[in-house]
């Protein structure tokens, strides 16, 4: 194809066009981008209020959490103090060794105890159960006699149950009202 352009005219005239080609081509870039700024800007600002929220309610929170931990800790070491001036205000003066020590004192030969339970039977009494093994129906019935010969003790109850056998006897006996 012929031109009439000089050859040296048209090569100036092709690197004057793939310059602003690429100026346009440059340009447009830089548009979008500044576009997706523009509309990622909005989001951006949201994004950043939305972390702030969130980061105060987990203080909250966590305030919360520790103070509600505080309250209960306090609460606790009330609880114990209270327990404690309780205790102190209601010393017994009954001394529960030398109740079993007694205990222990009157059985007769044949009867072996295998096992003490002291517990509270309301403000003023104590209960005590005894549980063991007699030999023979006669040193079970001596050994409560012995018991319900105390004073101190105001109930001594074995069930009829137990003089059933005449050997080799499993009893519970139970003792109320110790003063």
């Amino acid at each position: 194809m012929y031109t009439l352009i000089p050859e040296q005219s048209a090569r100036h005239l092709k690197k004057e066009y793939h310059i602003r080609v690429i100026i346009l081509l440059f340009l447009f870039m830089s548009l979008g981008i500044w576009i997706g700024i523009v509309t990622l800007f909005p989001s951006y600002i949201s994004s950043v209020a939305e972390e702030k929220r969130v980061l105060a309610q987990a203080g909250a929170v966590e305030q919360t959490a520790q103070s509600a931990s505080t309250t209960a800790a306090l609460a606790q070491i009330s609880s114990g103090n209270t327990a404690i001036a309780t205790l102190q205000n209601s010393q017994d003066t009954l001394m529960i060794s030398s109740v079993i020590e007694d205990i222990a004192g009157r059985r007769v030969p044949g009867i072996s105890i295998t096992d003490f339970e002291v517990g509270r039977a309301g403000p003023t009494g104590t209960n005590i159960v005894i549980d063991g093994k007699a030999a023979t129906r006669e040193a079970l019935v001596s050994f409560e006699n012995n018991l319900s010969d105390d004073s101190r003790f105001s109930k001594v109850y074995l069930p009829v149950q137990y003089l059933a056998a005449d050997t080799n006897i499993s009893f519970t006996i139970d003792i109320t009202g110790i003063q």
